[in-house]
Protein backbone atom coordinates (compact mmCIF):
# COMPACT_ATOMS: atom_id res chain seq x y z
CA UNK A 1 0.00 0.00 0.00
CA UNK A 2 1.34 3.40 -0.98
CA UNK A 3 2.34 5.57 1.95
CA UNK A 4 0.65 8.98 2.16
CA UNK A 5 2.80 11.96 1.12
CA UNK A 6 2.53 15.69 1.66
CA UNK A 7 1.74 17.75 -1.41
CA UNK A 8 4.45 19.89 -3.00
CA UNK A 9 4.76 23.56 -2.09
CA UNK A 10 3.16 26.20 -4.28
CA UNK A 11 1.12 29.40 -4.27
CA UNK A 12 -1.76 29.38 -1.79
CA UNK A 13 -4.67 31.64 -0.92
CA UNK A 14 -4.50 35.12 -2.45
CA UNK A 15 -1.27 34.14 -4.21
CA UNK A 16 -3.33 31.92 -6.51
CA UNK A 17 -5.31 34.94 -7.72
CA UNK A 18 -2.29 37.17 -8.22
CA UNK A 19 -0.40 34.26 -9.78
CA UNK A 20 -3.18 33.75 -12.32
CA UNK A 21 -2.86 37.40 -13.32
CA UNK A 22 0.90 37.10 -13.71
CA UNK A 23 0.51 33.85 -15.67
CA UNK A 24 -1.98 35.48 -18.04
CA UNK A 25 0.50 38.28 -18.78
CA UNK A 26 3.63 36.13 -19.02
CA UNK A 27 3.15 32.33 -18.77
CA UNK A 28 6.82 31.45 -19.24
CA UNK A 29 8.11 34.07 -16.84
CA UNK A 30 5.61 33.13 -14.15
CA UNK A 31 6.42 29.42 -14.38
CA UNK A 32 10.13 30.17 -14.13
CA UNK A 33 9.38 32.24 -11.03
CA UNK A 34 7.39 29.53 -9.23
CA UNK A 35 10.00 26.85 -9.95
CA UNK A 36 12.77 29.10 -8.66
CA UNK A 37 10.74 29.87 -5.53
CA UNK A 38 9.24 26.46 -4.72
CA UNK A 39 11.57 23.88 -6.30
CA UNK A 40 11.46 20.89 -8.64
CA UNK A 41 7.88 19.92 -7.74
CA UNK A 42 5.21 22.62 -7.51
CA UNK A 43 1.47 22.38 -6.90
CA UNK A 44 -0.33 25.04 -8.94
CA UNK A 45 -3.96 26.11 -9.14
CA UNK A 46 -5.34 27.01 -12.56
CA UNK A 47 -7.66 29.99 -13.16
CA UNK A 48 -10.60 27.57 -13.52
CA UNK A 49 -9.97 26.16 -10.04
CA UNK A 50 -8.28 22.95 -11.15
CA UNK A 51 -4.85 21.99 -9.90
CA UNK A 52 -1.83 20.34 -11.40
CA UNK A 53 1.69 19.31 -10.49
CA UNK A 54 4.67 20.82 -12.31
CA UNK A 55 7.76 18.61 -12.27
CA UNK A 56 11.07 20.04 -13.47
CA UNK A 57 13.89 17.68 -12.45
CA UNK A 58 15.14 15.27 -15.14
CA UNK A 59 14.73 12.30 -12.77
CA UNK A 60 11.07 13.15 -12.19
CA UNK A 61 10.50 13.64 -15.90
CA UNK A 62 12.08 10.26 -16.63
CA UNK A 63 9.77 8.64 -14.08
CA UNK A 64 6.72 10.09 -15.83
CA UNK A 65 7.75 9.57 -19.47
CA UNK A 66 9.62 6.28 -19.18
CA UNK A 67 9.66 4.35 -15.93
CA UNK A 68 5.99 4.85 -15.00
CA UNK A 69 4.53 5.93 -18.34
CA UNK A 70 1.70 3.36 -18.05
CA UNK A 71 0.29 5.34 -15.13
CA UNK A 72 -0.41 8.32 -17.38
CA UNK A 73 -2.33 9.42 -20.44
CA UNK A 74 -2.41 12.69 -22.36
CA UNK A 75 -3.46 15.70 -20.30
CA UNK A 76 -6.65 17.65 -20.80
CA UNK A 77 -4.97 20.48 -22.75
CA UNK A 78 -3.43 18.06 -25.26
CA UNK A 79 -6.70 16.17 -25.64
CA UNK A 80 -8.39 19.43 -26.57
CA UNK A 81 -6.15 19.56 -29.62
CA UNK A 82 -8.27 16.74 -31.05
CA UNK A 83 -10.57 19.55 -32.17
CA UNK A 84 -7.82 20.33 -34.69
CA UNK A 85 -5.89 17.10 -35.15
CA UNK A 86 -8.56 14.46 -34.56
CA UNK A 87 -7.26 11.21 -33.09
CA UNK A 88 -3.76 11.50 -34.47
CA UNK A 89 -0.61 10.34 -32.71
CA UNK A 90 -0.27 13.56 -30.74
CA UNK A 91 -3.70 13.42 -29.10
CA UNK A 92 -4.62 9.72 -28.90
CA UNK A 93 -3.96 7.16 -26.17
CA UNK A 94 -4.19 3.46 -25.41
CA UNK A 95 -4.58 0.75 -28.04
CA UNK A 96 -5.57 3.23 -30.73
CA UNK A 97 -2.33 5.17 -30.25
CA UNK A 98 -0.23 2.00 -30.09
CA UNK A 99 -1.65 0.68 -33.34
CA UNK A 100 -1.22 4.00 -35.12
CA UNK A 101 2.35 4.30 -33.88
CA UNK A 102 3.22 0.83 -35.19
CA UNK A 103 1.72 1.67 -38.57
CA UNK A 104 3.38 5.08 -38.86
CA UNK A 105 6.86 4.29 -37.51
CA UNK A 106 8.16 2.86 -40.84
CA UNK A 107 7.01 6.04 -42.60
CA UNK A 108 9.88 7.87 -40.84
CA UNK A 109 12.60 5.29 -41.42
CA UNK A 110 16.16 6.47 -42.02
CA UNK A 111 15.98 5.45 -45.68
CA UNK A 112 12.78 7.40 -46.28
CA UNK A 113 14.09 10.45 -44.40
CA UNK A 114 17.28 10.37 -46.48
CA UNK A 115 15.23 10.28 -49.68
CA UNK A 116 13.67 13.62 -48.74
CA UNK A 117 16.99 15.41 -48.29
CA UNK A 118 17.34 16.36 -51.96
CA UNK A 119 14.22 18.52 -52.07
CA UNK A 120 14.92 19.88 -48.56
CA UNK A 121 18.18 21.22 -49.94
CA UNK A 122 16.60 22.42 -53.19
CA UNK A 123 13.89 24.36 -51.42
CA UNK A 124 16.30 25.91 -48.90
CA UNK A 125 18.63 26.98 -51.70
CA UNK A 126 15.75 28.47 -53.66
CA UNK A 127 14.51 30.27 -50.56
CA UNK A 128 17.88 31.91 -49.87
CA UNK A 129 18.62 32.81 -53.49
CA UNK A 130 15.36 34.67 -54.02
CA UNK A 131 16.16 37.06 -51.15
CA UNK A 132 17.75 40.16 -52.69
CA UNK A 133 20.94 41.56 -51.21
CA UNK A 134 20.07 44.38 -48.82
CA UNK A 135 16.39 43.44 -48.63
CA UNK A 136 14.47 42.83 -45.41
CA UNK A 137 12.50 39.64 -44.78
CA UNK A 138 10.14 38.50 -42.03
CA UNK A 139 12.01 35.37 -40.99
CA UNK A 140 9.19 33.45 -39.29
CA UNK A 141 6.92 33.85 -42.31
CA UNK A 142 9.77 32.76 -44.59
CA UNK A 143 10.57 29.69 -42.52
CA UNK A 144 6.89 28.72 -42.26
CA UNK A 145 6.60 28.83 -46.05
CA UNK A 146 9.82 26.84 -46.49
CA UNK A 147 8.93 24.07 -44.04
CA UNK A 148 5.36 23.87 -45.36
CA UNK A 149 6.71 23.25 -48.88
CA UNK A 150 8.98 20.55 -47.48
CA UNK A 151 6.36 18.68 -45.48
CA UNK A 152 3.73 18.84 -48.24
CA UNK A 153 6.27 17.53 -50.73
CA UNK A 154 7.15 14.72 -48.31
CA UNK A 155 3.52 13.81 -47.61
CA UNK A 156 1.95 14.35 -51.02
CA UNK A 157 4.75 14.78 -53.58
CA UNK A 158 3.27 18.08 -54.78
CA UNK A 159 4.16 21.77 -54.50
CA UNK A 160 2.50 23.78 -51.72
CA UNK A 161 3.40 27.42 -52.34
CA UNK A 162 -0.15 28.30 -53.35
CA UNK A 163 -1.42 26.92 -50.02
CA UNK A 164 1.08 28.66 -47.76
CA UNK A 165 -0.78 31.91 -47.08
CA UNK A 166 -4.03 30.09 -46.28
CA UNK A 167 -2.29 27.64 -43.95
CA UNK A 168 -0.40 30.47 -42.27
CA UNK A 169 -3.55 32.52 -41.63
CA UNK A 170 -5.45 29.52 -40.29
CA UNK A 171 -2.59 28.51 -38.01
CA UNK A 172 -2.28 32.05 -36.66
CA UNK A 173 -5.95 31.96 -35.61
CA UNK A 174 -5.48 28.53 -34.03
CA UNK A 175 -2.41 29.67 -32.07
CA UNK A 176 -4.14 32.80 -30.78
CA UNK A 177 -7.15 30.75 -29.66
CA UNK A 178 -5.06 28.12 -27.88
CA UNK A 179 -2.91 30.75 -26.16
CA UNK A 180 -6.04 32.53 -24.91
CA UNK A 181 -7.52 29.23 -23.72
CA UNK A 182 -4.28 28.37 -21.91
CA UNK A 183 -4.35 31.65 -20.00
CA UNK A 184 -8.11 31.87 -19.47
CA UNK A 185 -9.62 28.35 -19.45
CA UNK A 186 -13.13 29.63 -18.65
CA UNK A 187 -16.30 27.74 -19.50
CA UNK A 188 -17.70 28.50 -22.93
CA UNK A 189 -20.60 30.55 -21.56
CA UNK A 190 -18.26 32.96 -19.75
CA UNK A 191 -17.27 34.85 -22.86
CA UNK A 192 -15.97 38.28 -23.62
CA UNK A 193 -16.20 40.20 -26.87
CA UNK A 194 -12.56 39.39 -27.54
CA UNK A 195 -13.05 35.71 -26.81
CA UNK A 196 -16.10 35.56 -29.07
CA UNK A 197 -14.04 37.05 -31.89
CA UNK A 198 -11.17 34.61 -31.25
CA UNK A 199 -13.62 31.69 -31.14
CA UNK A 200 -15.22 32.69 -34.45
CA UNK A 201 -11.84 32.96 -36.16
CA UNK A 202 -10.83 29.63 -34.63
CA UNK A 203 -13.97 27.84 -35.87
CA UNK A 204 -13.51 29.24 -39.37
CA UNK A 205 -9.85 28.22 -39.33
CA UNK A 206 -10.66 24.60 -38.41
CA UNK A 207 -12.96 24.41 -41.42
CA UNK A 208 -10.30 26.04 -43.59
CA UNK A 209 -7.63 23.55 -42.51
CA UNK A 210 -9.94 20.62 -43.30
CA UNK A 211 -10.64 22.15 -46.70
CA UNK A 212 -6.93 22.63 -47.40
CA UNK A 213 -6.16 19.01 -46.51
CA UNK A 214 -8.94 17.87 -48.85
CA UNK A 215 -7.69 20.08 -51.70
CA UNK A 216 -4.09 18.92 -51.26
CA UNK A 217 -5.17 15.27 -51.28
CA UNK A 218 -7.19 15.78 -54.46
CA UNK A 219 -4.28 17.54 -56.14
CA UNK A 220 -1.94 14.75 -55.10
CA UNK A 221 -4.29 12.13 -56.51
CA UNK A 222 -4.42 13.96 -59.83
CA UNK A 223 -0.62 13.92 -59.98
CA UNK A 224 -0.16 10.37 -58.74
CA UNK A 225 2.71 9.41 -61.00
CA UNK A 226 5.11 10.15 -58.09
CA UNK A 227 2.80 9.11 -55.27
CA UNK A 228 4.74 5.89 -54.68
CA UNK A 229 7.38 7.83 -52.73
CA UNK A 230 5.04 9.92 -50.59
CA UNK A 231 4.04 9.68 -46.93
CA UNK A 232 0.42 9.66 -48.10
CA UNK A 233 1.02 6.46 -50.04
CA UNK A 234 2.91 4.96 -47.10
CA UNK A 235 0.05 5.74 -44.71
CA UNK A 236 -2.58 4.42 -47.12
CA UNK A 237 -0.69 1.15 -47.60
CA UNK A 238 0.27 0.62 -43.95
CA UNK A 239 -1.32 -2.55 -42.55
CA UNK A 240 -1.18 -4.78 -39.50
CA UNK A 241 -3.06 -7.87 -38.34
CA UNK A 242 -6.23 -5.81 -37.84
CA UNK A 243 -6.12 -4.19 -41.27
CA UNK A 244 -5.23 -0.77 -42.65
CA UNK A 245 -6.18 2.77 -41.64
CA UNK A 246 -9.57 4.11 -42.64
CA UNK A 247 -10.00 7.51 -44.29
CA UNK A 248 -10.63 9.30 -40.99
CA UNK A 249 -7.47 7.87 -39.41
CA UNK A 250 -5.43 8.86 -42.46
CA UNK A 251 -6.89 12.39 -42.33
CA UNK A 252 -6.05 12.77 -38.64
CA UNK A 253 -2.47 11.62 -39.12
CA UNK A 254 -2.05 13.83 -42.19
CA UNK A 255 -3.29 16.86 -40.25
CA UNK A 256 -0.97 16.06 -37.34
CA UNK A 257 2.09 15.59 -39.55
CA UNK A 258 1.28 18.60 -41.72
CA UNK A 259 0.72 21.07 -38.89
CA UNK A 260 3.10 19.76 -36.23
CA UNK A 261 5.71 18.80 -38.82
CA UNK A 262 6.16 22.25 -40.30
CA UNK A 263 5.22 24.58 -37.44
CA UNK A 264 7.81 23.21 -35.01
CA UNK A 265 10.69 23.10 -37.51
CA UNK A 266 9.87 26.62 -38.71
CA UNK A 267 10.00 27.85 -35.12
CA UNK A 268 13.33 26.10 -34.50
CA UNK A 269 14.87 27.72 -37.58
CA UNK A 270 13.40 31.14 -36.75
CA UNK A 271 14.84 31.14 -33.23
CA UNK A 272 18.14 29.84 -34.61
CA UNK A 273 18.60 32.79 -36.98
CA UNK A 274 17.57 35.23 -34.23
CA UNK A 275 20.11 33.77 -31.81
CA UNK A 276 22.87 33.66 -34.43
CA UNK A 277 22.31 37.31 -35.26
CA UNK A 278 22.54 38.16 -31.56
CA UNK A 279 25.77 36.15 -31.21
CA UNK A 280 28.15 37.19 -34.05
CA UNK A 281 31.03 34.95 -32.98
CA UNK A 282 28.82 31.85 -33.18
CA UNK A 283 27.46 33.00 -36.53
CA UNK A 284 30.99 33.47 -37.86
CA UNK A 285 32.01 29.97 -36.80
CA UNK A 286 28.94 28.48 -38.49
CA UNK A 287 29.63 30.41 -41.71
CA UNK A 288 33.20 29.09 -41.74
CA UNK A 289 32.06 25.48 -41.24
CA UNK A 290 29.53 25.70 -44.05
CA UNK A 291 31.87 27.55 -46.42
CA UNK A 292 34.41 24.72 -46.12
CA UNK A 293 31.99 22.38 -47.93
CA UNK A 294 32.04 22.58 -51.71
CA UNK A 295 28.43 21.42 -51.79
CA UNK A 296 25.84 20.16 -49.34
CA UNK A 297 23.99 16.84 -49.48
CA UNK A 298 22.65 14.30 -47.01
CA UNK A 299 26.14 13.01 -46.22
CA UNK A 300 27.14 16.55 -45.25
CA UNK A 301 25.31 16.00 -41.97
CA UNK A 302 28.45 14.20 -40.78
CA UNK A 303 30.54 17.27 -41.64
CA UNK A 304 28.33 19.81 -39.88
CA UNK A 305 28.82 19.21 -36.14
CA UNK A 306 28.64 22.91 -35.33
CA UNK A 307 25.45 23.40 -37.36
CA UNK A 308 23.86 20.54 -35.43
CA UNK A 309 25.09 22.05 -32.16
CA UNK A 310 23.55 25.40 -33.14
CA UNK A 311 20.17 23.76 -33.75
CA UNK A 312 20.32 21.89 -30.43
CA UNK A 313 21.27 25.01 -28.53
CA UNK A 314 18.44 26.93 -30.17
CA UNK A 315 15.97 24.19 -29.18
CA UNK A 316 17.40 24.21 -25.67
CA UNK A 317 16.71 27.90 -25.22
CA UNK A 318 13.47 28.10 -27.21
CA UNK A 319 12.08 24.57 -27.54
CA UNK A 320 9.38 24.53 -30.25
CA UNK A 321 7.34 22.17 -28.06
CA UNK A 322 7.83 24.02 -24.78
CA UNK A 323 5.66 21.88 -22.47
CA UNK A 324 4.38 18.32 -22.12
CA UNK A 325 1.32 17.32 -20.12
CA UNK A 326 -0.02 14.08 -18.69
CA UNK A 327 -3.00 12.95 -16.62
CA UNK A 328 -2.76 10.24 -13.97
CA UNK A 329 -4.84 7.15 -14.80
CA UNK A 330 -3.65 5.04 -11.86
CA UNK A 331 -2.43 6.22 -8.48
CA UNK A 332 1.36 6.45 -8.36
CA UNK A 333 4.26 8.22 -6.73
CA UNK A 334 6.54 10.69 -8.54
CA UNK A 335 9.45 12.37 -6.83
CA UNK A 336 8.14 11.20 -3.46
CA UNK A 337 4.70 12.74 -3.96
CA UNK A 338 1.50 10.78 -4.20
CA UNK A 339 -0.56 11.44 -7.34
CA UNK A 340 -4.19 10.38 -7.39
CA UNK A 341 -6.19 9.40 -10.48
CA UNK A 342 -7.19 12.41 -12.56
CA UNK A 343 -4.28 14.60 -11.43
CA UNK A 344 -2.92 16.84 -14.18
CA UNK A 345 0.88 16.84 -14.53
CA UNK A 346 3.12 19.24 -16.44
CA UNK A 347 6.76 19.14 -17.52
CA UNK A 348 8.23 22.19 -19.22
CA UNK A 349 11.21 21.93 -21.54
CA UNK A 350 11.53 25.70 -21.33
CA UNK A 351 12.16 25.40 -17.57
CA UNK A 352 14.36 22.29 -17.42
CA UNK A 353 16.46 23.35 -20.41
CA UNK A 354 17.43 26.52 -18.54
CA UNK A 355 18.34 24.88 -15.23
CA UNK A 356 21.78 26.10 -14.10
CA UNK A 357 22.45 22.75 -12.39
CA UNK A 358 22.74 21.15 -15.81
CA UNK A 359 23.62 24.06 -18.11
CA UNK A 360 26.23 26.59 -17.06
CA UNK A 361 25.09 30.13 -17.87
CA UNK A 362 21.79 28.77 -19.14
CA UNK A 363 20.54 32.06 -20.59
CA UNK A 364 23.57 32.35 -22.86
CA UNK A 365 23.66 30.92 -26.38
CA UNK A 366 26.59 28.48 -26.35
CA UNK A 367 26.49 25.85 -29.13
CA UNK A 368 29.84 24.56 -27.86
CA UNK A 369 28.07 22.82 -24.98
CA UNK A 370 26.92 20.19 -27.53
CA UNK A 371 30.40 19.44 -28.94
CA UNK A 372 33.23 17.08 -27.94
CA UNK A 373 30.97 14.63 -26.13
CA UNK A 374 29.79 17.14 -23.50
CA UNK A 375 26.19 16.07 -24.07
CA UNK A 376 27.00 12.68 -22.52
CA UNK A 377 27.53 14.39 -19.16
CA UNK A 378 23.93 15.59 -19.02
CA UNK A 379 21.32 13.70 -17.03
CA UNK A 380 18.78 11.97 -19.20
CA UNK A 381 15.87 14.40 -19.76
CA UNK A 382 17.85 17.52 -18.94
CA UNK A 383 17.30 18.08 -22.68
CA UNK A 384 14.14 16.65 -24.24
CA UNK A 385 12.93 18.82 -27.15
CA UNK A 386 11.17 15.85 -28.77
CA UNK A 387 9.71 14.42 -25.56
CA UNK A 388 10.81 10.96 -24.53
CA UNK A 389 9.94 7.38 -23.87
CA UNK A 390 7.64 5.42 -26.12
CA UNK A 391 5.80 8.63 -27.05
CA UNK A 392 8.88 10.47 -28.28
CA UNK A 393 8.15 12.45 -31.45
CA UNK A 394 7.97 9.98 -34.33
CA UNK A 395 9.36 12.56 -36.76
CA UNK A 396 12.39 13.65 -34.73
CA UNK A 397 14.91 12.29 -37.26
CA UNK A 398 13.19 14.11 -40.11
CA UNK A 399 13.01 17.33 -38.08
CA UNK A 400 16.72 17.30 -37.21
CA UNK A 401 17.79 16.45 -40.75
CA UNK A 402 15.58 19.19 -42.16
CA UNK A 403 16.67 21.83 -39.65
CA UNK A 404 20.42 21.20 -40.00
CA UNK A 405 20.39 21.01 -43.81
CA UNK A 406 18.16 24.09 -44.18
CA UNK A 407 20.40 26.03 -41.80
CA UNK A 408 23.54 25.01 -43.69
CA UNK A 409 22.09 25.61 -47.16
CA UNK A 410 20.81 29.08 -46.26
CA UNK A 411 23.99 30.02 -44.36
CA UNK A 412 26.10 29.08 -47.38
CA UNK A 413 24.35 31.85 -49.34
CA UNK A 414 23.19 34.60 -46.99
CA UNK A 415 23.84 36.20 -43.64
CA UNK A 416 20.83 37.55 -41.76
CA UNK A 417 20.95 40.53 -39.38
CA UNK A 418 18.17 41.18 -36.90
CA UNK A 419 16.30 44.47 -37.15
CA UNK A 420 16.46 46.03 -33.65
CA UNK A 421 12.78 46.95 -33.84
CA UNK A 422 11.69 43.30 -34.06
CA UNK A 423 9.69 41.80 -31.21
CA UNK A 424 11.58 38.60 -30.34
CA UNK A 425 9.79 37.78 -27.10
CA UNK A 426 8.44 34.21 -27.06
CA UNK A 427 4.70 33.59 -27.52
CA UNK A 428 3.54 30.49 -25.65
CA UNK A 429 0.69 28.69 -27.40
CA UNK A 430 0.67 25.13 -28.72
CA UNK A 431 4.23 25.85 -29.80
CA UNK A 432 6.77 28.57 -28.95
CA UNK A 433 6.77 31.24 -31.64
CA UNK A 434 8.15 34.78 -31.58
CA UNK A 435 5.45 37.14 -30.33
CA UNK A 436 5.64 39.62 -33.18
CA UNK A 437 7.12 40.00 -36.67
CA UNK A 438 10.87 39.39 -36.81
CA UNK A 439 12.50 41.39 -39.59
CA UNK A 440 16.00 40.52 -40.75
CA UNK A 441 18.25 42.20 -43.29
CA UNK A 442 19.74 39.98 -46.01
CA UNK A 443 23.42 40.02 -46.94
CA UNK A 444 24.27 37.76 -49.87
CA UNK A 445 27.57 35.93 -49.35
Amino acid sequence: MMKPQTVPPGPRGFQVFTGSMHFARNPLGYMQYVVKKYGDAVLLTAPNGGSFYLFSHPAQIEEILVKKNNYFKKDIFTRRLSEILGRGLLTSDGEHWLRQRRLIQPVFSRERVQSYSSFVLDYAKECAEKWEDGSTIEIHHAMMNLTLRIIVRAIFQIEAEHFSERVGAALEAVMQHQAFRLKFPAPAFLTTTRLLSINRRYTRSLGELDQIISEIQKEAMSQNEEAHNSLLEALASAKDESGSMDEKQIRDELMTILLAGHETTANALTWTFILLSQNPACYGRLIQEVAALSSIDFQSLYSLPYAEAVIKESMRMFPPAWSIGREVVEECEIGGFRLTTGTQVGMMQFITHRDSRFFENPDEFQPERWLDGKEKNLPRFAFFPFGGGQRMCVGSNLAMMEAVLCLAQITKRVKLTLDPSSDVRPFASITLRPRGPVHMKVEQL
